[in-house]
């Protein structure tokens, strides 16, 4: 199954007054491999893509860094970040976090990007990433939640 099939890109927008610095996401401010991110100290200006918790933000530019983090609040992320929701009737959001973190995802991932100095990352190719795609309940237990009451459904 495709993650398109599975999951979108967000491209909602919010003004960039109603975030809080510190809900605030951008290639600067996440971590590389996957250790979320560091708070930020200040807001640009205009709109941000919004995000909610239990999106995936990944870092568009130089994906060799793997910054990638699910989200555990709402915020604003910048366009350098990629916003990723899971259609939660099908896909636990954990898991979905779990196959962008696996080596296959990555550097499959790795060979669409473009540029030389800061290569970017392919969304297409990402959204066409095939993955297998378990029961809600082997999704949970492949992502280590097993029995957890998840805190990103509406």
């Amino acid at each position: 199954m495709k993650i398109l099939e599975i999951a979108r890109q967000i491209h909602d927008r919010i003004p960039a007054e109603k975030i809080d610095p510190a809900n605030y996401i951008s290639t600067d401010n996440m971590k590389p491999w996957f250790g979320g991110y560091e708070p930020g100290t200040t807001v640009p200006s205009g709109t941000l893509t919004s995000y909610q918790a239990g999106d995936i933000l990944l870092s568009n530019i130089r994906p060799y860094f793997r910054k990638t983090w699910l989200a555990t609040h709402d915020g604003g992320c910048n366009a350098d970040v990629l916003c990723i929701r899971a259609n939660e009737s099908q896909c636990v959001p954990e898991y979905l976090y779990y196959v962008f973190c696996t080596n296959g995802f990555v550097e499959d991932y790795l060979k669409g990007s473009k540029g030389a100095k800061m290569p970017r990352g392919d969304i297409n190719r990402l959204l066409n990433y095939e993955i297998r795609l378990p029961e809600k309940a082997d999704q949970l237990r492949i992502a280590g939640l097993h029995g957890t009451n998840l805190s990103f459904a509406s």
